[in-house]
């Protein structure tokens, strides 16, 4: 057989190192994909086999992943605890190898991922709390890294206040647009009161929450069920009467009063980098 080239050599590595399975699985993936063994690449020595070698190394891989996701997930880690953790980002990280060289992409379906895993708590009898808390918090800890990423409103035309309040809004002819960094999650745990060290677990509540940056300041503020719903109508349309149309068929609150309530809301939405005028 020739002698593989750079190409065929990262291809061969890369099966090694991201197909889920013990190294003997890898090994087996990677050749029936390439055609190439270990003798291949990995040169014999007195001291140790190079399955070894190789198998430090691919360890070693999965470990500095792991150490990059603990950067995202700090208040989870502290609930969880460093070593579950490890252990649930670790098969994560085997389960849905990462695609992009990116690594703000590594953790974006962690939640997903924990929501898909998690056992069932009536066949442990234990508080189905337990298990769904984590959940939330990476779910929330996710939102918070994707709104600090993304662009938001810094340079954008603010709204002047109190100019609104005082002379209230052109529906017609204003159109309000929502930063791309801005968050829109529903939670069934109040996680968002959680920090590092907390003693109590969060209040089990119904949580609408807005994540967003205001002056590269990031913002979290609670919503309403109306306000929440005219956030998300203005992601994917900015005509501020339709977004107001859209709203009032979900909640069934009639059109006028979610325009006499905007005209007081507008500015606490603004300040918590939740829209600006395009």
């Amino acid at each position: 057989m020739n002698k593989p080239t750079l190409e065929e050599t990262q291809f061969w590595l890369k099966n090694v190192l991201i197909y889920k399975g013990n190294l003997h699985e890898k090994l087996v993936k990677a050749r029936s994909q390439t055609g190439y063994s270990m003798d291949d690449f990995i040169k014999k020595s007195n001291s140790i086999h190079p399955a070894q070698r190789l198998g430090i190394y691919s360890a070693g891989y999965t470990m500095r992943l792991v150490e990059c996701m603990k950067a995202s997930f700090p208040i989870l880690i502290d609930f969880m605890g460093e070593q579950f953790f490890d252990t649930f980002a670790d098969a994560y990280i085997s389960t849905i190898p990462s695609t992009s060289w990116n690594l703000f992409d590594l953790g974006a379906k962690f939640p997903e991922f924990l929501e898909k895993t998690k056992p069932n708590a009536s066949k442990m009898d234990i508080n189905p709390d337990i298990i769904e808390i984590p959940i939330q918090i990476a779910k929330f800890e996710r939102a918070k890294s994707e709104a600090l990423h993304y662009e938001g409103s810094e340079k954008k035309k603010q709204i002047s206040d109190p100019i609104f309040p005082l002379f209230g809004i052109d529906f017609e002819n204003t159109n309000f647009q929502t930063p791309k960094c801005l968050q829109l999650i529903s939670l069934e745990f109040q996680v968002h009161t959680l920090t590092p060290n907390s003693k109590k677990p969060p209040i089990k509540k119904k949580t609408l929450l807005a994540i967003s940056r205001h002056q590269y300041r990031m913002k979290i503020l609670e919503l309403k069920p109306w306000q929440f719903e005219l956030l998300k109508a203005l992601k994917s349309n900015d005509s501020l009467t339709e977004s107001i149309l859209s709203t009032s068929a979900k909640t069934t609150i009639p059109e006028t009063e979610i325009k006499a309530n905007l005209l007081t809301w507008i500015t606490v939405a603004t300040e918590h980098g939740c829209i600006y005028i395009r």
